[in-house]
């Protein structure tokens, strides 16, 4: 008779036979259950609040990167605000975004455009998002590197290289800034991009709007993100990044996605009858064709605007001003403008004053808090069909600054729930705190005798304005 075995030897012939078994087991999970990411279909877990319809066909997720399990979120499409003085609203957009961030997988990528980035939080997300494998790359505007610590801390850990020997510069994660604009002579990176290859089970994530990632953006600003699911959308704005970060000379570019119109300066030497958004606002009607009683309706105007400055202000507020003469529902809340735009919007003559509230909180003497928002959005008569709906968003305000600098804007149409989304906005901006009428001599808060000037009292984030960002 042989030697008995050991119980060392007895303790691996076990522990084998453990793991067979569980292999078996879970082989046998697998074939039971696919994974999510052979289930999930583009577009199936979207949020259908504010959405516009999205013409790109469903795809399955054969293509996609496998979801981690901790963060799932998937963004839904439409829109998100901010604002600063009700709770319930501050830092929406932030948390939108730090979710977005973290739900995008091993293998994807984040490319940005930014004209601001002072956010811990964002800069954690970034750089952990690197660290699974996201490439991150990140443009910002050339103020940054003296303004902002986090972002000399995500420079200093990304590093600012874009190419190095043996590695794909698309897999390469950087964060750098232009000489001043991106796409243009002069000027500066104002626009506020946001682009992810995948997010959870969505791919081709587009972000655009006011909102930049700072804590000013969140703590002492009203702002709003639009988020769309394009394939074509999310391309175009990619060969826009890509011509972007060679930071040369591209210009003005146009074109349809995603039944949406996106217009990206710069756009230099730019008069009112060139103006894309002008001509775009020249389309509207004021007044609807009877319908079945004889009744006629007026076309609502809403607009949030940061800044009306420059000559650009002034020829903006003449076309408010006529369509508010022909009969149209117009409002506006406003951050700051020149006393020449407002001698036109709130001129007692005619029609009358128009609606108008500016969103501003005096801090110390200085304007402090504020409407940091660029939008019109409007339902009624446009280019001549009724029961039309239509939005105008992005990062370019009603001064002559955006045609110099890289911004944008996108026209949406056809959407009621995202006009509506908009409209009540703009509502809980007018009637909450921290807005008033303005002064009916001059660019509030401060009354000013004189000729109407085009110019605003100081230059945005100098003198008076010290505490307000010049973007």
């Amino acid at each position: 008779m042989g030697p008995r075995p050991s119980s060392t030897a007895g303790s691996r012939t076990l522990r084998s036979l453990v793991t067979v078994l569980a292999v078996a087991l879970c082989a046998t999970v697998l074939l039971a259950e696919p994974s999510s990411a052979v289930r999930v279909t583009r577009g199936m877990t979207a949020s259908t609040t504010d959405t516009p319809s999205s013409s790109s066909a469903a795809r399955t997720s054969s293509a996609l990167l496998p979801e981690r399990a901790s963060a799932r979120y998937v963004p839904p499409q439409g829109v998100k605000f901010n604002h600063w003085n009700i709770k319930k609203y501050r830092n929406t957009i932030r948390r939108h975004m730090l979710a977005t961030i973290k739900s995008v997988p091993s293998g994807g990528t984040i490319r940005w455009m930014v004209y601001s980035f002072g956010d811990w939080g964002i800069e954690h997300a970034l750089v952990k998002a690197r660290n699974r494998g996201v490439s991150v790359q990140v443009l910002g505007n050339y103020i940054n590197q003296d303004t902002w610590a986090p972002w000399r801390k995500l420079v200093a850990t990304l590093g600012s290289k874009m190419s190095k020997a043996g590695r794909d510069p698309e897999r390469m994660s950087w964060a750098r800034q232009c000489k001043r604009s991106c796409r243009g002579h002069g000027g500066n990176l104002h626009v506020k991009l946001y682009l992810f290859s995948q997010v959870a089970s969505v791919p081709d994530v587009t972000m655009y709007g006011s909102w930049n990632p700072t804590w000013v953006a969140n703590q002492r600003q009203w702002n709003h993100l639009d988020t769309r699911w394009d394939p074509d959308t999310y391309q175009h704005y990619l060969e826009i990044f890509n011509e972007a970060k060679q930071d040369r000379w591209f210009g003005y570019a146009h074109w349809e996605s995603g039944g949406m119109e996106n217009m990206v300066f710069p756009k230099p030497g730019t008069r009112a009858n060139t103006d894309p958004v002008n001509e775009e606002l020249g389309k509207i009607s004021c007044v609807s064709p009877p319908d079945a009683t004889g009744t006629t309706h007026a076309t609502k105007v809403r607009i949030g605007m940061y800044v009306f400055g420059g000559s650009r202000g002034t020829w903006m507020a003449k076309r408010i001003r006529s369509l508010w003469n022909q009969g149209c529902d117009v409002a506006i809340v406003y951050g700051f403008m020149s006393d020449r735009a407002l001698s036109i919007l709130y001129s007692p003559s005619g029609r009358g004053r128009i609606p108008m509230k500016q969103a501003v909180s005096i801090e110390n003497g200085m304007p402090y808090r504020y409407l940091h928002s660029k939008y019109v959005a409007i339902s009624g008569v446009y280019d001549g069909v009724p029961d039309s709906n239509v939005v105008w968003a992005g990062s370019t305000n009603f001064s002559n600054l955006g045609f110099s600098a890289d911004d944008l804007t996108v026209r949406t149409p056809g959407s009621a729930a995202l006009v509506q989304a908009y409209f009540r906005d703009w509502d809980i901006t007018w009637n909450g705190p921290n807005v008033r009428r303005p002064h009916s001599g001059g660019s509030a808060p401060e009354a000013r005798s004189g000729k109407p000037s085009q110019q605003l009292r100081d230059p945005l984030g100098q003198g008076y304005y010290s505490q307000v960002e010049a973007d």
